[in-house]
């Protein structure tokens, strides 16, 4: 017969051979009460989407989630142009997905221009106020790629702003491999821009309409045209801000040519045709996308030659509803060489602004 002691004795003994055996099954359970609880937050994938601007001009096929409010502030853009200006943007975006497949957004561009002589004086306005939309046309299939169709309108209001309006429609295309995602834009569209104001330098006489001004002047230089020097605020879009003094990396003869031209320049719009060729990488148990692409904008009566652009990007997920980007690009041909990076952050909410299901 066994005393007290044994019993407890075998019945201690007994309790940790039982969790041991237990605990992997309650491990397993937790972990599957998590997935079931919490989807929303082992899922998410904001990172996977790509958007204009963020950090890169390439955009995929897939427009906000139907019922999301997709929130980008700040996204914030320095570009410094060859022998000329650096200029600052920040771009904060609003889209919301109102239908299944389609989404709204709006944007407002803030520029600061600093010039590149300290006679000049910053200057800082709204480059104008943007509505588009996006709708996928079809969804991506083991052998059809994703389309979808984006347009938008950017309405001639702030400082900075062109005198008249303009548009812009692309076509995007997402093709997913095993190793890599490839996207092709190609849009048409128009640009428009603000005409330099005429100023002449204080030792200078006034410049009749067509006459080239003395070398001799001294003071700042004269306001230069659009076609060959004119401050771009770079953007998917095409915004434009001609300042007086702003210099052009084409030469000095060309300077002086662009200045006869300064009184009699009449061109502030014209057609624009862009194209975009871009892939990116996933890396999921990191929640991080790297992008890389090339971009041509050809701006028909402002420029003679395409611009062509090359950029890198990565898209971090630092929470469920939370994604940073950050960028560099470089103009390696056309007209205004340029380099420039760009950071900012995205919120992804979901929000049912009016009745639905």
């Amino acid at each position: 017969m066994r005393t007290d002691d044994e019993s407890r004795s075998c019945s201690a003994g007994a309790h940790p051979r039982a969790h041991w055996r237990t605990g992997p099954r309650l491990v397993a359970a937790a972990l599957l009460l998590s997935l079931v609880a919490v989807p929303h937050r082992l899922v998410a994938q904001e990172y996977y989407d790509l958007d204009a601007g963020r950090p890169t001009r390439l955009e995929d096929a897939t427009p906000t989630a139907r019922h999301e409010l997709d929130i980008a502030m700040p996204a914030l853009r320095f570009d410094r142009v060859e022998n000329g200006p650096k200029l600052w943007r920040a771009d904060s975006k609003i889209s919301y997905g109102f239908a299944p497949f389609t989404d709204v957004e709006l944007r407002l561009p803030l520029v600061l221009v600093d010039p590149p002589t300290v006679d000049e004086p910053r200057t800082i306005g709204l480059g104008g106020l943007a509505i588009g939309a996006t709708h996928a046309l079809t969804l991506e299939t083991g052998a059809l790629p994703a389309l979808a169709l984006t347009g938008e309108w950017v309405a001639p209001v702030g400082g900075l702003s062109a005198r008249v309006g303009s548009y812009s429609a692309k076509l995007l295309l997402t093709k997913t491999f095993s190793h890599w995602r490839v996207s092709l834009n190609g849009g048409l569209g128009t640009w428009s821009i603000r005409p330099a104001s005429v100023r002449a330098a204080p030792s200078c006489p006034p410049i009749p309409s067509g006459a080239t001004p003395s070398p001799e002047c001294t003071g700042s230089p004269p306001p230069i045209p659009p076609v060959v020097g004119c401050v771009r605020a770079p953007v998917d879009q095409a915004r434009f801000a001609c300042l007086a003094g702003a210099p052009t990396s084409v030469g000095v003869s060309s300077r002086t040519r662009a200045a006869a031209d300064t009184t009699t320049l009449s061109v502030l719009s014209g057609q624009r045709y862009t194209a975009a060729f871009g892939i990116d990488h996933a890396f999921p148990l990191s929640s991080t996308l790297f992008i890389a692409d090339v971009v041509m904008e050809r701006y028909v009566d402002l420029y003679d030659v395409a611009d062509v652009i090359g950029e890198v990007g990565i898209r971090h997920q630092l929470s469920p509803q939370v994604v940073a980007d950050v960028g560099v690009s470089t103009s390696f041909a056309g007209r205004v060489r340029s380099t420039g990076a760009t950071v900012g952050l995205s919120f992804d909410l979901p929000m049912q602004l009016w009745g639905g299901r």
